[in-house]
């Protein structure tokens, strides 16, 4: 019995997983607008530059992929 209630305790509605998920793709988005900007300021063409940019599109595609994944959540 114990047990049964625990499992009630910890146990998330769905409406608190869509608000979750709903919070994460919004976090989510925030970054990867902040990455563009990132990328955007990385015009220069040094070879520095280069590689900041090469690793900031890896992450932005992180990102969009983690997105796509919390909107198919909700």
């Amino acid at each position: 019995k114990k047990i049964e209630s625990l499992g009630r305790m910890t146990a998330m509605t769905q409406e608190e997983m869509v608000a979750g998920a709903r919070t994460v793709a919004a976090g989510l988005e925030a970054l990867r607008a902040e990455h563009a900007q990132l990328l955007a300021g990385l015009a220069a063409n040094t070879e520095h530059e280069h590689e900041k940019a090469a690793l900031v599109r890896k992450s932005i595609d992180a990102i969009e992929l983690g997105l796509g994944e919390a909107q198919v959540r909700y």
